[in-house]
């Protein structure tokens, strides 16, 4: 019975019980791990749902503000923004809100209220940098550089931030912005002459031609076509002003008076003046509100049209005309042409007074252009250094909007594990006290199923008296039955005498006691019980301490107490011979058995 509590109720136990634990834990955790996750993300989608539904209203408005601006009704844009303003100020959506004062800010520029534009133009670029969002900050730098070239009439100004706002759209990967910046470049270079940005117009109008933006490809047509006429190529210049035109009737963009102006410029190339003149008219006639800053030129294509005609008077008519728009819309830039011209009419209608007063006035134009140009200059460096620092500020706010991201994802990953963790560390516990107590309650019936068969053994064999040697036994012609005796003789002496409470107990003593050898009590453990000397007497020990451990009247004896009491030599090797044993500490096995001798 000592082999089968040692081999297969303890051992067995022993070994299926990291097994047991593991397996169990990691079904419960797989049980409820996913019912975790399912519930995280069914939170999530719930809480994204709702946002969508707040956003959907703020998207609506966007499109119906790019679409408002698209067609040139600034009157609508304005009551749209303003509430596109509320709406995403209420939603606290920032993006929204530096979006919805750019269209204010267009909307103002218009009008002709540049300090309302310019402060609603700050506030767009400010939101832009502190979130970081370099497709705003383009818009709020491309409108900008209108306002620049309309307001101040600063061309290096306006340039530096078509530039600035083409490479941010390039860095977002906001191609339309890119091509509005073109064509915005192409428009300034038509007043400085500048040819070298055709093929910089040419990609905006590519650009429209392949995504069917109609609006795109009419602006970069426009603009090539002005572009053309500059370089001296009246065949594509004439070539891309028709495509402007078709493009232009067709889906009612509302640019005839550009459109007509550009046409005659191409006429009086020709010197088809009665032609040009004309179209000149048209175009003024039909220069939008959005357009009127183009009225200076306008009136001043005029005058040179009828110049070329001879018509002096009526060019200074035109001309008088240049100077009260350029003031009303403060483009001072035509000023010194007009001088210019007027002098040339005032000299050839005989006026010499007059020619030389406006010659005069040339000179101080000239030299006010020239502080001008200093002042813009500045201007133009101060504004470079300011697009520089703010870049800077965008820049690092990006870093560190990324870190927190990067952060907040890692603090979210390490929550989740921790709470993983948790739920295995709880469940592991409360599998591993259920595994504790069948262990320790399997150990304590199959110590008492043993006691009860020890002593029915005991009892079989009071009777039978064994002496003399095992050489004896050895020539007996019943080998084995002399075997059992001498078996059942040593499991008696355990039983009733307690051999294996003497901590001074030797292998030798107990041979002499049985009176044989060596070899001979070797062999016969490994036959009765499949162990050696030492499992044989601390199976013994084992079982005396499970019986003192399970004792609720004993549970005062400390664990070194109990050591003693079983023969054990040290703690130690007690420790280290029970949990081989039965799989738990003596410690443990007192708590769980005495926890279950309470429960009963």
């Amino acid at each position: 019975m000592t082999k089968f509590f040692e081999t297969y109720c303890l051992s067995d136990v022993y070994k299926n019980i990291i097994n047991n634990l593991r397996v169990s834990c990691v079904n419960k955790v797989k049980r409820i791990l996913p019912i975790f996750l399912i519930t995280f993300f069914f939170i999530q989608v719930v809480s994204c749902g709702r946002t969508n539904k707040r956003s959907q209203s703020l998207y609506n408005l966007h499109e119906q503000c790019y679409w408002l601006i698209y067609h040139n009704d600034y009157d609508s844009l304005k009551q749209k923004a303003e509430l596109f303003l509320d709406l995403s100020r209420a939603e606290n959506d920032k993006n929204a809100e530096s979006y919805a004062y750019i269209c204010l800010a267009a909307c103002e520029l218009t009008g002709g209220k540049a300090s309302k534009a310019k402060e609603y133009l700050n506030k767009a670029q400010n939101i832009a940098i502190n979130n970081s969002n370099d497709t705003i900050w383009a818009y709020a730098l491309n409108l900008k550089g209108i306002y620049e070239a309309r307001v101040n009439y600063n061309i290096f100004s306006s340039q530096q931030c078509f530039y600035k706002s083409k490479q941010l759209a390039e860095k977002a990967a906001n191609y339309r912005q890119v091509a509005a910046a073109s064509i915005n470049l192409g428009a300034l270079a038509t007043l400085t002459r500048d040819t070298s940005f055709i093929k910089t117009v040419k990609y905006a109008y590519e650009y429209g031609r392949q995504t069917h933006n109609m609006h795109y490809m009419m602006g970069g047509a426009q603009t090539l076509s002005s572009l053309y006429q500059i370089a001296g190529n009246p065949v594509e210049a004439e070539r891309y002003l028709d495509i402007a035109i078709s493009i232009n009737d067709k889906y009612n963009f509302h640019h005839d008076g550009v459109l007509a102006l550009t046409q005659s410029y191409i006429s009086l190339d020709r010197g088809e003046h009665l032609k040009a003149l004309n179209e000149a008219k048209e175009g003024i006639e039909r220069l939008g509100p959005s357009q009127a800053t183009m009225l200076p030129q306008a009136w001043l294509c005029m005058a040179r049209i009828y110049m070329a005609m001879g018509d002096y008077r009526s060019a200074l008519e035109s001309l008088k005309h240049t100077k009260d728009v350029s003031r009303q819309y403060s483009s001072y830039g035509y000023m010194s042409d007009v001088y210019e011209l007027m002098a040339q009419c005032y000299y050839h209608t005989n006026s010499p007074n007059e020619a030389l007063e406006a010659i005069h006035m040339v000179s101080l134009e000239q030299q006010s252009s020239r502080e001008t140009m200093r002042k813009q200059l500045s201007a133009e460096h101060a504004l470079l250094q300011e697009m520089a620092q703010k870049e800077n500020v965008s820049e690092m706010r990006r870093l560190r909007l990324s870190h927190q991201i990067w952060m907040s994802a890692a603090l979210g990953m390490l929550a989740l594990c921790l709470f993983s963790v948790i739920i295995y560390m709880v469940v592991s516990r409360r599998r591993r006290e259920k595994l504790m107590r069948s262990v320790v309650a399997s150990t304590r019936q199959t110590v008492a199923a043993e006691d009860k068969i020890d002593s029915l053994c005991l009892g079989i064999s009071s009777g039978t008296d064994v002496s003399g040697d095992g050489n004896q036994h050895a020539t007996s012609s019943d080998k084995k039955t002399h075997n059992k005796d001498i078996y059942d003789r040593l499991c008696r002496m355990m039983i009733v005498d307690r051999l294996y409470a003497d901590k001074t107990l030797t292998r030798e003593s107990v041979i002499e006691r049985l009176g044989t050898n060596r070899t001979y009590f070797t062999q016969l453990l490994q036959e009765n019980c499949g162990m050696n000397y030492s499992q044989f007497i601390a199976s013994y020990r084992v079982k005396e301490a499970i019986r003192l451990l399970s004792d609720s009247s004993r549970q005062n004896l400390s664990v070194q107490e109990v050591c003693s009491m079983c023969g054990f030599g040290s703690t130690s090797s007690f420790y280290k011979t029970f949990q081989a044993s039965t799989g738990v500490t003596p410690v443990a096995f007192r708590k769980f058995s005495l926890k279950q001798s309470v429960d009963r």
